[in-house]
């Protein structure tokens, strides 16, 4: 029987409109299939915060839409180790589908609280991933954790040039440092051979909490000397406690005294100069990573990543201080805040 051309089109049409909700249908069940990822978002001390920015920005550039195809689970620990691993015990009780650290205590109580589950770590702000058992090798890490390392003992000693460089007058500086934590059999002897070569004397004050790091400037704060010219802040989590760094950034203001910041934030809020890796990149490497396990690569065969240190200048705080930096120093400075 053949159809006249009115019928013809009226066939098409309607082919045509069940071809579009046929597809429309699969894309449907496309969507609602898709892989939703939960990571777990450890953050040891506020300071470090900015990693985790960096690590969920560049996911996004990834394609991971955060409320979409991923969800993040930040929680807080406040430099308390017992809290990190209590974190990563509930992040491992949710079956999330990774977890992300910062700080050595964070990536051990990570590692830990995942030993049975097998479920993914990423560390980034680890100084030395070997020294505490963190990873067996650098280059295959093995088990369930691998990510971002920050060679401190290749750039601690330099910070003790930059200072003399920006602020010559300085004979004194002083260290207030965390003995327990992990990251000092590295970073202090840095620091010393440094400031032998160079000839400038060391004040040392090992401290275990925020409450002992007030109670000593309380004490310096009402000598005629308070025994040091300028300021190095160690890379552990008691003396980067938000508390600590408050008390040390409004006592360096109150004596006008520079400071060598560990990490580019404490810039930004007033330390004179900061070489580090800069925190927010560090996360930004953390992110292909992320990526690689996700499609299914194993985090133990995946090489830890080291990222660079650079250089900031508060050149704000220079002039505030009197000090004059010049152009060649400027100009090796990743950002200058003016």
């Amino acid at each position: 029987m053949k159809l006249d051309r009115r019928n013809k089109w009226m066939l098409i049409i309607t082919l045509l409109a069940l071809t579009g909700l046929l597809l429309n249908g699969c894309s449907l069940v496309d969507k609602e299939d898709e892989k939703v990822y939960r990571v777990g978002l450890l953050a040891s001390v506020e300071v470090f915060n900015v990693t985790i920015h960096g690590f969920k920005a560049e996911m996004a550039e990834l394609g991971y839409v955060e409320g979409e195809n991923i969800t993040y689970d930040f929680q807080q620990a406040g430099g308390d180790t017992e809290k990190m691993g209590q974190i990563a015990e509930q992040f491992v009780a949710d079956e999330v589908d990774l977890i992300l650290t910062t700080s050595t205590p964070g990536a051990k109580a990570a590692k830990a609280a995942t030993a049975d589950s097998g479920i993914p770590v990423i560390f980034t702000i680890v100084a030395d991933p070997l020294g505490p058992g963190v990873v067996g090798d650098l280059r295959k890490p093995g088990g369930n954790v691998t990510g971002v390392s920050r060679p401190l003992g290749s750039y601690m000693g330099k910070r003790v040039e930059y200072m003399l460089q920006m602020a010559p007058d300085v004979k004194r500086i002083w260290i207030p440092f965390d003995p327990d934590y992990p990251t000092v059999g590295i970073s202090l002897p840095a620091v010393q051979q440094a400031a032998l070569a160079l000839g400038v004397e060391l004040v040392e004050t090992p401290v275990n909490s925020p409450e002992e790091v007030l109670a000593d400037l309380e004490k310096r704060s009402t000598m005629d000397d308070i025994g040091f010219d300028a300021i190095q802040i160690m890379p552990d989590i008691t003396t980067q406690n938000t508390a600590s760094w408050q008390a040390i950034l409004a006592f360096a203001n109150e004596h006008g005294l520079p400071i060598a910041g560990n990490v580019p934030g404490q810039v930004e809020q007033g330390a004179l100069f900061s070489y580090s890796d800069d925190n927010y990149e560090t996360g930004q490497f953390a992110a292909p990573i992320a990526d690689k396990i996700l499609r299914g690569e194993d985090p133990g065969t995946i090489p830890v990543v080291f990222a660079e240190p650079r250089l900031f200048i508060n050149y704000k705080t220079a002039q505030a201080l009197g000090l004059t930096i010049d152009d060649g120093l400027l100009n090796q400075a990743v950002e200058v805040i003016r």
